[in-house]
This record gives structure tokens, sequence and C-alpha cells, in this order.
């Protein structure tokens, strides 16, 4: 039956595909089918111009900017919900979401479900007075839809129970919202992303004497490799980096899930005590993550395409794909190639395990690991299943092989901050919570990605429904499948804290500095932008030593310099 209407709503659109490009370009009707006593719905738009449904305070009114991920997906989603509900739907498509976030603090917006880039705590963070009244919180709080039964999965379900591990965790806002002066737990926003970003390899240019990397020992080898045989091992764009949204992947393996954990509540190691400190920041794994990104970014080893300094990431990603540069690799996520497909439509791609950090051998519980050569030896027993403690080229304790492990598996979500959100005014809050429940059940994930051909939201599939998805899946979407499988998700949106939610303050390297780490550590050594690894790691945490004092008055929380 799913599958019948997938199919159906992909037919429907290829059809209407020149039409829609041409003529609807912002604005894209969706659902108005049949009631459930066979009546017909208005439609919410007929085809030519559309300027909106005809009766808006009766039309569930939605938002998406088309990026990389589309906006298909959404429009099937609300056709279905529209079918099986009655209730008209609207969908409005734009360029990009720049203007969300003042529409919605405007306080008059008639959209009652913004799918947004954007941190809730932006939001929450303080008040917002719209004309003679003042909103506690411009957001609805949406604690009540995280934790009730889902009817779309015969109460069986409840979003929170769903989420992939570790997508609760940066959802979570710390708010008095009953002005109680207790902080608890509300959430505000409903991911519908999950993004992985990673190291992506074109293989019309990849050499079959290429190994795959298992460590950033072996990647910095491999790039000195790729260089001497005249190819190029990596493009990016200073414009728009996508390794600052990777880089802090090499953080957790190094420091561990659970001590990052700390991190994102502002606490530091916990050999320096249980109290919020600048300390926080003074963690070994940063400066280690920093010391590998000097290796590949420095200027003088050349592993860098030329152009990566002065092009956009539109630019990049092109000169990436056409081939002609014979570019080996990219940072980047699952988007790029739905993201380019209107001018590279026959690219091969696929997105690489994770190398994990040498510099783990330094901390794992009982160095059992002697060198990176053994470290390589044990990843490659991990990724076959291999759960020996002695093996080809290794023998390790079991404390070292859990610790790699759960290094090797685990991958970056760089958009945790892609959020549906509903105003607070929205006159149809009840009807936008529940269309948010219908995409977090099992037949909405299902409409999500297969319409999509291949996104996830980050909600937990079955085995047979992932299968099902990679079957509508390009080779590269589905890579990108596989590289969750089995992995606990991370956050590199390092602004996410739930700490600093509560005062909304960003405390981040890339920030702090005023410059991406990329920027500085690729920059001719003789100019003032250039610092080095171990210059921005000190530099940071100086910085958030000096923000202590008015982190400490914006929050009330004792947030020590030491």
């Amino acid at each position: 039956m799913l599958n019948d209407y997938i199919e159906k709503i992909n037919k429907k659109r290829t059809n209407k595909k020149i039409l829609e490009e041409k003529e609807m370009k912002h604005i894209k009707r969706t659902a108005c089918l049949l009631l459930a006593l066979g009546m017909l719905i208005p439609t919410a738009a007929c085809g030519g111009k559309a300027k909106g449904p005809e009766n808006p305070d009766e039309t569930l009114m939605m938002k998406i900017p088309d990026l990389g991920y589309g906006y298909e997906w959404l429009e099937a989603l609300a056709d279905r919900y529209t079918e099986i509900t009655g209730t008209p739907t609207w969908v409005e498509v734009t360029d990009i979401d720049t203007a969300y976030s003042t529409e919605i603090q405007g306080g008059s917006s008639k959209y009652d479900i913004y799918f947004n880039r954007g941190p809730a705590h932006s939001f929450v963070a303080n008040p917002i007075r719209v004309g003679t009244r003042t909103y506690e919180c411009i957001l609805e709080d949406l604690t009540d839809i995280y934790t009730a039964p889902n009817p779309y999965d015969d109460n069986k379900t409840t979003i929170l129970s769903k989420l992939r591990d570790g997508y609760d965790y940066y959802n979570e806002e710390l708010r008095d919202a009953d002005g109680d002066g207790e902080v608890e737990v509300h959430y505000y926003g409903v991911q519908y992303a999950d993004s992985i970003v990673g190291i992506v390899r074109n293989k019309k240019v990849w050499k079959d004497s290429w190994a795959i990397p298992n460590t950033t020992d072996e990647l910095i080898e491999l790039c000195s490799t790729i260089k001497g045989q005249g190819y190029t091992p990596f493009i990016w764009s200073s414009q728009a980096s996508y390794w600052s949204n990777y880089w802090p992947l090499w953080v957790y393996q190094y420091q561990g899930y659970e001590d990052m954990l700390r991190f994102w509540e502002g606490l530091p190691e916990a050999a320096r005590g249980n109290e919020p400190s600048a300390q926080m920041w003074n963690r070994q794994g940063w400066k280690e993550g920093l010391i590998v990104m000097e290796k590949l970014l420095e200027a003088e080893k050349g592993y860098m395409d030329s152009y990566s300094l002065s092009v956009d990431f539109t630019t990049a990603q092109g000169y990436f794909l056409d081939g002609g540069r014979n570019i080996a690799m990219m940072v980047n996520g699952d988007w790029i190639e739905n993201e380019m497909k209107k001018n590279y439509s026959n690219v091969d791609l696929d997105i690489i395990k994770n190398p994990v950090i040498s510099a783990i051998i330094n901390v794992l519980p009982d160095k059992s690991v002697a060198n990176d050569d053994e470290l390589s030896a044990l990843i490659k027993a991990i990724d076959a299943g291999n759960t020996a403690l002695k093996g080809d080229g290794y023998e390790v304790t079991q404390k070292d092989y859990d610790r790699v492990k759960t290094a090797r598996n685990i991958y970056i979500n760089p958009n945790t901050n892609h959020q549906a959100y509903i105003p607070v005014y929205s006159k149809k809050k009840t009807i936008a919570k529940d269309f948010l429940q219908f995409m977090a059940s099992d037949e909405g994930m299902m409409i999500m990605s297969k319409t999509s051909k291949g996104f996830l939201l980050p909600y937990e599939y079955s085995d047979a429904q992932l299968e099902e998805i990679k079957g509508v899946a390009g080779n590269y979407v589905k890579s990108c499948i596989e590289g969750r499988e089995g992995r606990r998700v991370v956050s590199s949106a390092m602004y996410r804290s739930r700490l600093f939610t509560v005062a909304g303050m960003s405390m981040t390297p890339r920030y702090q500095l005023g410059n991406s780490v990329e920027i500085m550590l690729s920059a001719d050594p003789t100019t003032d932008t250039y610092m080095s690894a171990a210059d921005i790691f000190r530099q940071n945490l100086a910085n958030v030593m000096s923000a202590a004092t008015a982190f400490n008055q914006a929050t009330g929380i004792d947030f020590k310099r030491n």
C-alpha cells in the first residue's frame, strides 16, 4: 500500500516537473485529496502561479527551504496527512531560510511550522517582545508530543523513544518554563535530518592502489601519496568549509563519548572537578584534533586544491565532482549529490569510514596498542566483526578493544540544528503537533526516506526498513546509510550546549577566535591570519576565561575562570 502511494507521488511529480520548475519555484502546493466521507476538499493550488491556499485559516501552513535535502519529501508527507486526516495543508518553498528566524520572532507569521536551520536556544534564551505583548518563549513547547504515545504508531511509540541514541541530548533545552525557579528539560524543536558528514571520495579519480585509511596517520600518508602521483588529495571552501563540522569527530574519539557529555555541560574533565569552568576547553582532544587538521591543511604541504581559499562552496563542490582537477576527496555530507544533481548527474561517490585519531593510543586504558600499525590492524578486525583480542597484527586488552571500537563506531551530524518549529502564537498548534507526530511514525519515516531517495529522519529504522530504503537510494546515499548503521551519532554543532542555552551564548574555537580554524591553519605562516594548532588551542582557552565574567552575569551560574 505504502509502496503504491510512493510510486503514485513520484509519478505525479515527474509528469509535473517542468511546470513546477518554471511556474512554481517558490510556492509548492500540497494535499487536498479526499475526506474520509468521500467529499472533495478544495485544492490548495490548482497549477499556475499559486498565491496561497484559498482558506489559510483552515489550512496547516508550512515553510521549508530548498536546500540539500530538497522539499519533495515534505510535500509527500503533507499529501498523505491530508488523505488520512482531511486537514488541508500547504507547503511553501523558499530558496533559503535566512528570514525564517525574523518571521518567527515577528509575532504574526501565518505559518504553523517552519523547517528551519538554527538552534532553538536562539529563540528560547530570552523573552521576546512583540508590540505590547511579551512572549516568554516564541516557540511552542513540544515536550508533550516528545513523551506522548504516537497515535500514528498505534500508541506504541513516542518521539523520544524512537530517536537515535544521542539525538535526545542535543534537542534538550534547560529552562524554567513555569517560573517556579527550577530549571527543567524541555523540547522546542523536532529534528528533520539525520545528516552525516565525512570524507567523500570521487571513485572516478580514485586509484586502486590507494588504500582507504583506518587512522589519521594513514590519512596524512595517503595525502602524500596522492600528491606524489600528480593528483590533489582534497578541496574545500574557506567561505563555507565542512572541516569545522568534521574535525570535532576526532575530539570525541580521543576524549571518549562520556567525557564529551561533560563538555556539553560546561564541565572540565573529571580530574579537574565537577563545577562549570572555563577549563571545559582544556581538553587535550581539542588540541590533538587541531594537530591533525594542521598536518592536512598546512600550506606548504599542498594537500589542498589551490582554489580552496578563493571559491565558494558550490564552486568547490563542482570542481570536486567534475573530476577535471583530479581531486580525490572532499569533506562533505550525504546531501552533496542531491544538491548538485542538476549539473552533475553522472557522479560516482562514496563516503568512507571515519579514520580513528592516531593519538588515541596515548589515552587507551591499558596502553596495549604499541603503534599506528597495530591500531590499524585492530580497526580492520573490528570492521570485520572480529571480537578476538589477538589477531593479525594486533594483541590488545578488552578495555582497549572496546575503547577503539567505540571511537570507530561514531558518526558526525553537523545539522542537529535542522529543526521543525511551531510559533507559540499559531492558532493551529494542535494540528501542527499532530503533523510532527505523523512525521515521526513508521509510515511518515518511510514516506520521507523513499520520496527523498534515501535521506533519513533522526529515528531508529528497522533493518527491513533500511533495506527497503536502500532499494530506492543511489549508490552514494546508500553508502551514507551504511555509514550510520550500528553507530552512535555525535554533534559538531559546538555552539549547542545544554548549559549555554540558559543564556544563549556561544563559546567555541570558531567563533571566539573570529576565523574558522581551517582558515588560520592553512594561511601563509608569514601573515597575521596564520595560527598554529597550539596557538589556537591556547588562545581559545584564554578567550573563554576572559568571557567567564560576562557569562556569569548572564546566567547567574558560577562559571569559574580556572
